[in-house]
C-alpha cells in the first residue's frame, strides 16, 4: 500500500496555516529528478492517486499537497478562498525550495482552478501542467458552502446518508470512483466550509484571460464522470486553444492508469538516467 511508504509532513504558511505535504520514503528525493506536484480537488486525497502514484514515485520526486479545505489542514487566521489556496501554493513550493520551471504540476477540480489562475497571472511557469477535469464553474465548491450552513445534526448524520446515497448514481459503473467518493465523504467536514466566501461560490475561471499563457498543458476529461461533467470540461478546452487535450473512459481513469499512459507519453525524456 502506498500509504505505507508515506511520508507526513506540516508546513506553515504566512497566516498560520498548517498544510499537510507528502512524499515517499522509499523515493529519497534526487536533485536530478524532476519534482511532481500534485494537488487534488475538494474531497480528493491521495488514495484515489494510488495507481498512478505507485508508478512515477521511483522516478520522479512526488510532492502530495493538501489544500486548506482539506480535514486534514489546521486552519490559521484567513478565510478558503482561491486566492488564499493559490498563495498558499506557492509559499509552499517556496519552502520545499522547488525550481517551478523545472517540475511538472498535475491537478485536478478545484487544485486545477487554482493552478491556471496561477499560470493566467504568470506567477508559474512549470515544465508542463495536467489538469485533470478542470470545471470552468465551481459547483462542488458552492455545495459544499452551503452544506457548511447546515446544523451539526445534518453534518453528523442527514448530509453523509444523503452523499453515500448519492454516489451510487453519481459514479455509475465506475466502482473505483464510488470507492474514492466514500472515502473522501468520510474524511470532509463540510462544516469547515461555513468560513468560506463568495470567491469560493461564485469564481468562473471562463472569464479569465488565456492568451497570457504560453506554459505547455495537458487537459483531460472524463466520458463518464457525472461529477465533473465533460460538456464542461470542453467549455474550458474551447478557451485554451493552445493546450492538449485528452480523454479517457472514466473518473478513475483520469486519476489512474489513464492519466499514466498520458503522462508517459507526454514526458518521454524527462527523466534523467
Amino acid at each position: 500500500m502506498l500509504e505505507d511508504i508515506t511520508l507526513k509532513r506540516y508546513l506553515t504558511v504566512s497566516d498560520g496555516t498548517k498544510l499537510r505535504v507528502q512524499t515517499f520514503e522509499n523515493a529519497p528525493s534526487r536533485s536530478e529528478r524532476i519534482n511532481v506536484i500534485v494537488i487534488g480537488g475538494m474531497g480528493s486525497y491521495m488514495f484515489a492517486w494510488q495507481i498512478f502514484l505507485s508508478k512515477i514515485i521511483h522516478d520522479y520526486n512526488v510532492i502530495f499537497l493538501e489544500t486548506r479545505e482539506k480535514e486534514t489542514a489546521i486552519l490559521g487566521t484567513e478565510n478558503i478562498t482561491f486566492a488564499r489556496i493559490r498563495k498558499d501554493i506557492l509559499e509552499i513550493i517556496e519552502q520545499l525550495n522547488i525550481d517551478i520551471q523545472k517540475a511538472i504540476f498535475i491537478t485536478t477540480s478545484a487544485g486545477s482552478i487554482a493552478t491556471l489562475k496561477l499560470l493566467v497571472d504568470q506567477h508559474i511557469h512549470p515544465k508542463l501542467s495536467i489538469l485533470v477535469s478542470p470545471l470552468p464553474y465551481n459547483y462542488i465548491g458552492k455545495i459544499a458552502f452551503y452544506y457548511g450552513r447546515l446544523p451539526l445534526f445534518w453534518h453528523k448524520t442527514v448530509t453523509k446518508t444523503i452523499s453515500r446515497i448519492g454516489t451510487f448514481f453519481i459514479s455509475g459503473r465506475d466502482k473505483l470512483q464510488r470507492k474514492y467518493i466514500l472515502q473522501g465523504i468520510n474524511r470532509t467536514d463540510f462544516r469547515k466550509y461555513r468560513i468560506g466566501t463568495r470567491d469560493v461560490v461564485d469564481f468562473n475561471i471562463l472569464n479569465e484571460n488565456y492568451e497570457t499563457i504560453k506554459d505547455k498543458i495537458i487537459i483531460i476529461g472524463a466520458r463518464k464522470d457525472r461529477i465533473h461533467p465533460i460538456k464542461y470540461v470542453k467549455m474550458l478546452v474551447e478557451k485554451l486553444p493552445q493546450a492538449e487535450y485528452f480523454e479517457v473512459e472514466y473518473n478513475s481513469d483520469s486519476l489512474g492508469l489513464g492519466l499514466f499512459d498520458i503522462f508517459k507519453k507526454k514526458t518521454k525524456g524527462f527523466v534523467s538516467s
